[in-house]
């Protein structure tokens, strides 16, 4: 994964934000990886609860593996 792209929506960052019941925003990346496993590690993450950042925790790894077919 050494680069990856995001293309821009028509939302603001509070409108994405109030969308979301519960959840993790994450602010900056220590590294990532993508291959047939999507692997990133969080430096600084926040819980998000009822459309609000809540809190700070601590999130060592956040993956998603891709189904082939």
């Amino acid at each position: 994964m050494t680069t990856t792209y995001i293309e821009a929506g028509n939302k603001s960052f509070d409108e994405l934000i109030s969308e979301i019941k519960d959840g993790i925003l994450v602010e900056t990346i220590k590294h990532g990886s993508g291959m047939s496993t999507f692997t990133l590690a969080p430096n600084l993450a926040y819980r998000i609860k009822d459309g609000k950042i809540y809190k700070p925790v601590k999130v060592s790894v956040i993956t998603e593996q891709y189904l082939k077919r």
